[in-house]
């Protein structure tokens, strides 16, 4: 398999101490991801993990999508503690080197808001949405369709929350921005 050739020739970076190996572990984790391969996928996302943290730091940016790319192996695994903690530190990385009104941060509420309404907390999703939806209102204007991914997440979680006649009105408003 070309996948598991490209795998060995990144580890064998990595072990040559190459800085490039980490982003390639990180690819090629998510590529056996999505082929399944959850066990090897992490192996490689934690070893990419440990890499950008030692070359860049633990706060740094590039540390945050290695976080959030493992947060979502978890996810899939239904590790979902173990992914919110890894989201919620991603969180902070990017509120620290972004600032809190960034895309990157509305991106990772609405992530979070996601899994922790799949753990069966949509109460404390519900804000994370709002918040996410306030950012993006402010950054791309009422009509773009990352407002309308916004509502739509919000509508899920108030779906889930039981409040329908909102979670319709959400889902009429973004079906309306994607039309236009």
């Amino acid at each position: 398999w070309e996948l598991e050739a490209i795998e060995a020739l990144a580890d064998a970076w990595a072990d040559a101490g190459r800085p490039e190996a980490a982003w390639i572990l990180d690819r090629v984790g998510r590529l056996w991801q999505r082929l399944a391969e959850c066990g090897r996928a992490e192996r490689l996302l934690r070893r990419s993990l440990s890499m950008h943290e030692d070359s860049c730091g633990p706060h740094d940016p590039k540390v945050s999508r290695i976080l959030i790319d493992l947060a979502g192996l978890l996810q899939d695994t239904s590790r979902m503690k173990e992914a919110e903690l890894l989201m919620r530190r991603a969180l902070d990385i990017d509120r620290k080197a972004h600032g809190p009104s960034s895309q990157a941060v509305s991106a990772d509420l609405t992530w979070l808001a996601m899994l922790v309404r799949e753990m069966g907390r949509a109460r404390e999703a519900e804000p994370l949405a709002r918040l996410a939806l306030e950012i993006d209102e402010s950054a791309y204007g009422p009509d773009h369709p990352e407002v309308a991914s916004d509502l739509n997440s919000l509508a899920l979680v108030l779906r889930s929350l039981k409040r329908l006649d909102e979670a319709e009105s959400l889902l009429r408003r973004a079906l309306g921005i994607y039309e236009q």
